[in-house]
């Protein structure tokens, strides 16, 4: 495990080393969007599928982006007995995503990046705030397309549970 001071030295060095990075690896335009398959596993055999579409800007290895994500999960949750369940349903999440490109190879067509995440998700009395960050690859298709495929971890922020997220999808530069 790395101390502070070591950790710091790390994404200082992380940081630097980003910016020789060529832009290759992120969008070509400076304006995409990006629409993606996911899926949010909250344990090993409870996994719920969804979707995400974003808004991306980008400025040389960092880019911005927003959207939003909806998942459904048809799991029913009773209370007081079978005649009171109830299915969780859907959950739309709102969220602002900063992604930096850490690494380029392949000729600069594909980047490593790393990404953080502050959404709000929306679900019915489940609702709040949620924190995350990860990292993923993206490869440049053509002069407008890439295809992402990402990982994140998310954390409600007041629980102690841990919810990861699978997602591979295409930004289209305009």
């Amino acid at each position: 495990m790395l101390n502070r001071p070591a950790f710091r030295a790390f994404v200082v060095t992380l940081l630097m080393s980003s910016l020789s990075a060529a832009a290759r690896g992120q969008s070509l335009q400076q304006n995409s969007f990006q629409f993606s398959g996911a899926v949010l596993a909250i344990s090993s055999n409870y996994v719920i599928p969804g979707g995400e579409v974003q808004y991306r800007r980008t400025s040389g290895t960092l880019s911005v982006g927003g959207g939003i994500q909806l998942f459904y999960d048809p799991t029913k949750i009773c209370s007081g007995g079978a005649n009171n369940c109830t299915k969780i349903g859907s959950t739309a999440v709102y969220f602002v995503e900063p992604r930096l490109v850490v690494a380029t190879f392949a000729n600069d067509k594909a980047a490593t990046y790393v990404a953080g995440r502050v959404a709000y998700a929306a679900a019915g009395d489940r609702s709040g705030a949620v924190f995350g960050g990860g990292g993923g690859v993206l490869t440049v298709l053509n002069d407008r397309t890439s295809l992402d495929l990402g990982a994140q971890v998310y954390s409600q922020g007041t629980t102690s549970s841990v919810l990861f997220q699978f997602r591979a999808g295409l930004a289209i530069g305009f």
